[in-house]
């Protein structure tokens, strides 16, 4: 059975045990959205699936706003980063003023279940050493929101269950538009076990 999500290719598959008649797989769901140059104060997640518009490197959703069908999935953790659409590293101010302006909303059935600052939502990810502090241009640097490490994102003290048949979406804000000089990714991350129906 498909499970419905596209596994990360530095991780290969990921671990699966078994509890009854579940398959339970430690699995990442991810979607990303563009902060456009025009500024925005809302993006949406979790809204437009793979396919079409959506590569795997944009998201692992197959269905919007949907796990699988006969599936459900615990919300452990959650992290939120930025990615470029072009070979320019993000201004630091641009970074500041997403990152520092923000705040996250996580939504199943339209009702928030979770929000928080974006700065208190470290990405887990991302380059660092050399290529974390290296000035490309005036202003210019690479950037990670947190270190870049798998421990490194806020871990929920009580899982959030997205239920069969049930919507769910991240929301981000902010008071007023940021607007990058180019467009900027930003990347919503979700850690958690998804439970399969076994064969």
């Amino acid at each position: 059975m498909d499970l419905g999500f596209q596994p990360v290719p530095e991780l290969g598959q990921p671990a699966l045990t078994r509890s009854g008649s579940w398959d339970l797989l430690d699995w990442p769901i991810w979607d990303s959205v563009s902060i456009a140059t025009a500024g925005t104060t809302v993006l949406n997640f979790f809204t437009v699936p793979i396919g079409g518009t959506k590569t795997a490197l944009d998201t692992n959703l197959k269905a919007a706003g949907q796990i699988p069908n006969g599936s459900l999935y615990d919300v452990n953790a959650i992290g939120f980063g930025l990615r470029n659409s072009a070979a320019t590293p993000i201004v630091s101010d641009e970074f500041r003023e997403i990152i520092y302006t923000g705040w996250l909303e996580f939504l199943i059935e339209n009702q928030t279940w979770f929000e928080a600052p974006l700065s208190k939502l470290p990405f887990g990810g991302g380059d660092w050493g050399a290529f974390g502090s290296m000035t490309v241009a005036a202003g210019n640097v690479s950037q990670t929101n947190g270190l870049p490490a798998y421990d490194a994102m806020y871990k929920l003290k009580r899982a959030i269950r997205i239920a069969k048949n049930v919507s769910f979406a991240a929301r981000i804000n902010w008071p007023t538009a940021p607007t990058p000089a180019v467009a900027i990714f930003g990347v919503v991350v979700l850690h958690g076990i998804a439970w399969r129906a076994g064969k």
